[in-house]
């Protein structure tokens, strides 16, 4: 055999690659999937599509001990995992997808093509529960639509008639069945693969109101004689439905909007893509709109104005305390950091208005002892916010609290279904009784799963399709309607008992 004497890393490569087996199955009926296409990044060498026979059998190349996993197929939940290359054959587990359908029609029954409908779902975001999108479809010349490949739970629908709005405003987003108002709107608790149409939304104008007033400049922006500036841009933004955001037409000393239907609303400036600059012009005001023109309204402008931001750390149960880096990132790319004072307190100079990442990590200082702890919760000016994004204002942020703890039990074990098969790449969610950090743990090809949490006590279990629904661990209705999935399990400090956890038979 020639030697690697020119191409050593070549040929180290080719030494370490591996062949994987494995099957795909349906979740619900256990039977066999055929044609599910298999692929996984750079892992996987040769034919970047396997595709599965008709004993939903796979088999593929690959280079490493860890295999970036994708398995489709039209009709189902896509599976997107990372598994471990092991010799026995991977057990791949997908979920019949579910489906939404219906038709637009305006007020005399005719179809409207091009409107955008949305399958939503609850998420809690810096304290506060709103709806997110979770699907998007658009209406044909008939007026019908088709939302599918949904993962099993439990959605709302919204409409938005997009272009035919353009000629006329009276037509605003709306929720099925017929509401303008979000928490009036119908759940719809989709089953794994099931299909439910006849989901039709009426098209209906609404006049709305007219909002109208003045801006009011602080004294200094403008000298004497000269014209008032001009802000850049003006929008209201529904803070419950966020895909309505409208330009409001003003001029430097007043403004007016029409056609706004009732709801909770912000009237802001906003600068597009410029980073904000000291000095810079900007509004931000809450309206609360009923079926009542608001006129007079006094929208104050601001001068953007850097702020110094006070925090405390507080240390969590038995972490162990010690200097911490607290870094502000905006969305801008603009970072400060500023190391915690031995009691946990500390003061981020300089910030300005705008939307912010946060992240607090231990730090070795001669002389301290280094904290043990993680970053498990964030709360600014009283009101919990996600470290990820969160906005800072021109009014005072307020106390800007951050919660570490460090990891307090470890707990392992085996998913399978209800006839005993492991299932792999399954997301598993352990969430304490107080719902304020879940931990989360992700099932490998045997089943096996090791997961580390931040508290002891009782912790209930769910399961989620994928990584993106861990949201759902913070919305009520889910933890609701999921409870009694399965028994809740009790985590004692340390290492805990392996869990045998059965997946409910469909």
């Amino acid at each position: 055999m020639r030697p690697c004497l020119l191409l050593p890393l070549i040929c180290a490569s080719l030494s370490a690659q591996n062949f994987v087996e494995g099957h795909v199955v349906d979740a619900v009926t256990g039977l066999p999937v055929a044609g599910a296409y298999v692929r996984g990044g750079y892992e996987i060498q040769g034919d970047p599509l396997p595709i599965t026979d008709a004993a939903g059998h796979f088999r593929i190349e690959v280079k490493g001990k860890t295999l970036y996993s994708w398995v489709s197929r039209n009709g189902y939940v896509d599976f997107t995992r990372q598994l471990s290359v092991k010799p026995e054959s991977i057990r791949v587990v997908l979920t019949p997808a579910a489906a939404i359908s219906g038709r637009v029609v305006d007020e005399n029954g005719l179809p409207v093509y091009g409107a955008r409908v949305s399958a939503l779902q609850y998420i809690t975001e810096n304290g506060q529960r709103r709806l997110r999108a979770r699907k998007l479809s658009e209406t044909n010349e008939s007026g019908e639509y088709r939302l599918f490949g949904l993962t099993p739970g439990r959605y709302y629908l919204s409409f938005e008639p997009r272009n035919f709005a353009n000629w006329d405003p009276g037509y605003g987003p709306r929720y099925y069945p017929d509401t303008q108002e979000a928490d009036k709107a119908e759940a719809l608790d989709l089953q794994a693969g099931e299909e439910r149409g006849g989901r039709d939304f009426p098209l209906r104008r609404q006049p709305g109101v007219t909002i109208s007033g003045h801006l009011v400049w602080p004294d200094g922006f403008v000298q004497k004689g000269s014209k008032l500036p001009r802000l850049a841009n003006l929008f209201l933004q529904s803070t419950s439905y966020l895909g309505y955001s409208v330009p409001v037409a003003h001029s430097s000393s007043s403004f007016s909007i029409a056609h706004v239907p009732p709801g909770n609303y912000t009237l802001r400036s906003w600068q597009g893509a410029l980073q904000p600059q000291i000095g810079d012009p900007m509004a931000d005001m809450a309206l609360q709109v009923s079926d009542i023109d608001l006129h007079d309204v006094s929208l104050e402008i601001h001068s953007i104005e850097p702020q110094d931001i006070s925090g405390i750390i507080v240390f969590q149960g038995n972490t162990k305390r010690g200097p911490m880096t607290v870094t502000l990132q905006s969305g801008y790319g603009r970072f400060t950091s500023v190391l915690s004072n031995p009691d946990g307190s500390f003061v981020v100079k300089g910030v300005l208005p705008g939307s912010y990442s946060l992240e607090a990590l231990s730090t070795l200082v001669e002389g301290q002892p280094k904290s043990n702890g993680n970053l498990i919760a964030t709360e600014l000016g009283g009101r919990e916010v996600r470290p990820m994004n969160f906005q800072v204002g021109t009014a005072p942020a307020g106390l800007l609290k951050i919660t570490v703890a460090a990891l307090a039990g470890k707990i392992t074990g085996k998913f399978v279904d209800a006839a005993g098969r492991p299932i792999s790449g399954a997301w598993l969610g352990f969430v304490p009784r107080d719902g304020k950090q879940p931990s989360y743990a992700q099932t490998d090809t045997d089943g096996t799963f090791i997961a580390s949490v931040w508290a002891t006590g009782q912790h209930q279990i769910f399961v989620v399709s994928t990584q993106d629904e861990f949201d759902a661990l913070r919305d009520p209705d889910f933890l609701q309607a999921n409870r009694s999935d399965y028994p809740p399990v009790t985590i004692a400090e340390g290492d805990n008992p392996p869990l045998l956890i059965h997946k409910p038979a469909q």
